[in-house]
Parts: C-alpha cells; structure tokens; sequence
C-alpha cells in the first residue's frame, strides 16, 4: 500500500511538471492559443482512485498556472475506453484533455 501511494506521488510530481514546464514555455513563446473557456480533463476511472486524483492535482495546478477553470470529469468503463471516446467526440479546439493511464494505453 505504501508503496502504491509512493508510486502515484511520483507520477503526479512528473505529470505536473511536464504541465508546468510545457505550458510555461509554449504560452511564453506565444505558440498556443488558449481556448477561453472551460478546460476538461477527462480521466478514464472511476471517482476516489489513484487516476482520478492525479486528474484532480493536474487540474488544479494547470488551473492556476493558465488562470482558466479546469474541471475533471470521470468516464470509467470498458477498460478505459468509454472515456477516450468521450475524448475523441469532444470538439476539436484545445479544451479537452485525457488522463492516460496504463489499461488505456495497453489496449
């Protein structure tokens, strides 16, 4: 269980900062135009889990560092895929984000 927790800790340390480092230098650069609305991210798992946590750090740091509201919206089911089509139906413009995880990645 320990090392479990350790485990996401280091992954949410990683994912965040990749989303600092990358969203710090491409709206510095000025290479992205933000959408101004609502930023999704959706996290392919059920609520209370180890995705949905880092979902809601990530969020919440990205939130901060663009100044937009992020919200996390969970699609668990088919191994992940229920939320990758959510994903994929979303309107192309910048707004939605999927969380990866392992089961998604492996099917």
């Amino acid at each position: 269980m320990i090392r479990l927790i350790h485990q996401a800790r280091e992954l949410a340390f990683s994912i965040g900062v990749a989303i600092f480092f990358f969203s710090g230098q491409c709206i510095a650069q000025g290479a992205v135009n933000l959408p101004n609305k609502t930023i999704r991210i959706i996290a392919p798992a059920a609520p209370g889990g180890i995705l949905d946590q880092t979902s809601r750090l990530v969020g919440e740091r990205l939130a901060q560092k663009i100044g937009q509201p992020v919200i996390v919206e969970n699609k668990p089911g088919a191994g992940g895929m229920l939320g990758i089509q959510a994903m994929l139906k979303s309107d192309p413009d910048g707004a939605t984000l999927v969380m990866p995880s392992d089961a998604v990645e492996g099917a």
